[in-house]
Parts: C-alpha cells; sequence; structure tokens
C-alpha cells in the first residue's frame, strides 16, 4: 500500500468511526472542515503519519463536543473520507476551502456516479462542477443533477441521429 492510500485510508476510517459511534455524519463533517485539527490531519503529510482515528475524534470531542444523530451509510462515509483526503494531497487545498467546494451534501448526491471513478477523477469532476457553478452564476445543485454523457445520449437517440 502506498503512503497515499494509507493517508486515503486513515480518513475513511475516521469517518468510519463516528458512524459507529452514532455521531451525526453531516455535523460531524461540518465541523471537522471547520476545526484547527483538520488543517493538521488533511494539510500535513508528516504528522497525519501519527495522527489516528481516534486521536482526532478525541480531539475534537473536546474541542467541539459531538452531537448524536442521523448517520450515514458506512460505505458512503469510508468512501467521502478517502475523497476528502485525496483531494488534499492532489491539490493541497485547505480543509475550508474543500468543504466549501464539495459539502458532504454534494458528495451524497453524486456518490452513485462518482463512486467508482479513481479518487483523483472523482475530486476532478467535484472541482469542475463547483467551477461551472460559479462561473454560471447558478446554486450548488442546479448543475450537479446533469450528467452530460447520459443526457447528450438521449437527445441524440430522440432526434434519430445515433
Amino acid at each position: 500500500m502506498s503512503y497515499r492510500s494509507y493517508l486515503c485510508q486513515a480518513s475513511g476510517d475516521l469517518f468510519v468511526k463516528t458512524v459507529e459511534m452514532g455521531l451525526d455524519s453531516v455535523k460531524f463533517v461540518e465541523k471537522l472542515f471547520h476545526a484547527e485539527v483538520a488543517s493538521v490531519f488533511y494539510n500535513n503529510w508528516t504528522s497525519s503519519n501519527w495522527l489516528g482515528a481516534s486521536y482526532v475524534l478525541e480531539v475534537m470531542d473536546h474541542e467541539l463536543h459531538f452531537e448524536r444523530g442521523i448517520t450515514l451509510d458506512k460505505e458512503f462515509m469510508y468512501w467521502a473520507g478517502c475523497i476528502y483526503r485525496a483531494w488534499s494531497l492532489v491539490y493541497e487545498d485547505t480543509p475550508e476551502e474543500i468543504y466549501r467546494q464539495a459539502p458532504i451534501e454534494v458528495l451524497q448526491q453524486m456518490f452513485l456516479g462518482l463512486h467508482v471513478m479513481t479518487y483523483e477523477m472523482a475530486v476532478e469532476d467535484l472541482r469542475n462542477m463547483y467551477r461551472a457553478n460559479r462561473e454560471g452564476d447558478h446554486e450548488v445543485g442546479d448543475t450537479i443533477h446533469r450528467n452530460p454523457s447520459v443526457e447528450d445520449r438521449m437527445a441524440v437517440k430522440k432526434d434519430g441521429n445515433d
């Protein structure tokens, strides 16, 4: 396993651990990406080596006081944790920049289409959607639901131009 894969797995494990503890998944991710510990966990290659899920959760609980609530699916949460970590490794965006571009609700909407891609490809798609939404002055959800490849193929079939 590569070091990058290890770091992504550690982030995925952190997210799964919150589900196992019964913590509110959406509130956890929001708090994580706005907490000081996130800047260490998601922006520093060396310190991430020793910051395990239990340590991060303990520090965050001390600082932010977790809330129990609605948990999301473990498979989704693992994937989301990996996506966020891969994003920080490839683009070196801050946790707040990452979350602004792809809040957990967006990942939920896009999961079925993106989870079959490499993490890097999924991150690139998320970044492109964010940019398209900003440039077009749309709300975040406006262009997210459109899958051009599927819709364009359907339009071609309706015109009879297979």
